[in-house]
């Protein structure tokens, strides 16, 4: 949906050289070009779920998926979830009118699984069976790994690196 939104308002916008336009951008330069170029308004939530999306959508492709059905199936309906905000509020207006008949059914199964599973803490769906771990974690101060004591960094607090730093 991201390169068709950057398609509706240039055709260009969705090729690597618009001199050349044969190859098209990653979903990460789309991302940009939407903030940038578009100055879509965008939340930092919505950016987060792009790159959430787009994270798991490489890791698919390269074979490197290691979550249960049950974890692809939330991912993939919050995925969903998002995707129907964002077309009414950048595209067509219902993402609905766009589903194939025979899909409805699955759509319905999938906002209904959405609504029973999830709820909101801190900004970020997570699953109703996962409550508890969530609220005893803000009483975490350390963790210990191979007997090593590691500060945890509390959600907000997350020290911010360049792309090219390593992690030691």
């Amino acid at each position: 949906m991201a390169k068709e939104k950057l398609k509706r308002s240039n055709k260009f916008l969705v090729y690597e050289n618009i001199d050349n336009p044969k190859n098209t951008i990653s979903l990460s330069t789309a991302l940009d070009r939407m903030l940038n170029i578009l100055e879509l308004p965008m939340d930092m939530s919505d950016v987060e779920t792009i790159k959430k999306a787009i994270k798991l959508r490489n890791q698919m492709m390269h074979y490197e998926v290691d979550l249960s059905i049950h974890e692809l199936r939330a991912k993939y309906s919050t995925l969903f979830e998002f995707l129907t905000s964002f077309h009414f509020r950048f595209l067509d207006g219902e993402l609905h009118n766009f589903i194939e008949d025979h899909l409805w059914e699955e759509e319905a199964n999938l906002m209904e699984f959405f609504r029973q599973e999830f709820f909101v803490y801190n900004s970020e769906e997570v699953h109703r069976k996962f409550p508890k771990d969530f609220l005893e974690s803000k009483y975490i101060e350390e963790y210990l790994i191979s007997g090593q004591a590691y500060p945890r960094v509390r959600y907000g607090n997350e020290p911010i690196r360049k792309w090219n730093e390593t992690y030691t």
